[in-house]
């Protein structure tokens, strides 16, 4: 199951829909289908990364090694 839900919300990405991507990230946390470490990595990712770093996240947990992706977000620097 956590392979097919991971599957889904690649799809979610390839398509650029990000609000069903974080729902579905919450309906399978809420299941305990996706380990809690992993499901804020991947809200805080869907909140704020790219796409690319959106897949590059969802391939490092279909790896089934639970918290071994971290996403740091990039600094804004803004001139003052």
């Amino acid at each position: 199951m956590y392979d097919l839900t991971l599957t889904k919300l690649r799809a979610c990405v390839a398509v650029e829909q990000r609000s069903v991507a974080l729902q579905l990230v919450r309906v399978a946390a809420e299941a305990g289908l996706i380990q809690p470490r992993d499901a804020v990595e991947l809200m805080l990712v869907l909140s704020d990364g790219t796409p690319r770093l959106m897949v590059e996240a969802i391939d490092a947990m279909r790896l089934g090694v639970p918290g071994s992706y971290r996403y740091v977000p990039a600094a804004d620097y803004a001139a003052a």
